[in-house]
């Protein structure tokens, strides 16, 4: 009759009600009114977004390092450029783009800068440092853990023994939680 019941509510795209014998969930601590607990990534997730922003900097600044910006400064202090001039030097770089042999001849008047991203480049290494203590914290990792550092290897050990005590009172719970829902 339940399984009826349950079927007929799915069909109907309706409410299921499930007993405590088919649903349970282990909850993560969190705020008391919380249905879920939090989970651990909302601990890091504004320093990961942090880390995507830099990176996303480092990709514009290595497109500008690809394909600088040309500057052509047609005349002089005295003798600017007409539009007829600028026009037909723009006709001569547009007809020598394409060709394999691109040279321009034109008259003394002209200067050519390109404009780059060199010696421009953000020194992320303290914030991508920053970014990784917050994340491993966040993660309660430390990075002798991760890394090997530290100056002795009682720092790791210590540091190993406590994230294996977390570890297993997160393990204890999941056995009661099977003992007495499974």
């Amino acid at each position: 009759r339940y399984w009826k019941d349950c079927a007929a509510s799915v069909w109907k795209n309706g409410k299921m009600e499930l007993g405590d014998i088919q649903v349970s969930h282990v909850k993560r601590p969190g705020m008391y009114f919380n249905t879920r607990g939090t989970s651990i990534i909302d601990c890091i997730l504004k320093p990961l977004m942090y880390r995507d922003k830099l990176r996303s900097a480092q990709y514009s600044i290595a497109d500008r390092h690809i394909s600088p910006s040309e500057f052509y400064f047609i005349g002089e202090q005295g003798d600017p450029a007409d539009e007829d001039e600028l026009e037909k030097f723009q006709n001569a770089l547009v007809a020598s783009w394409t060709q394999p042999n691109r040279a321009i001849i034109w008259h003394h008047a002209v200067r050519v800068q390109w404009e780059g991203a060199s010696g421009k480049m953000l020194p992320l290494q303290p914030e991508f440092e920053m970014i990784d203590n917050q994340i491993l914290t966040g993660l309660m990792v430390s990075k002798g853990i991760i890394f090997a550092e530290g100056p002795t290897f009682a720092n790791s050990s210590v540091a190993l023994d406590i994230l294996i005590q977390r570890y297993l009172s997160f393990r204890m719970q999941i056995e009661k939680w099977l003992e007495n829902c499974v």
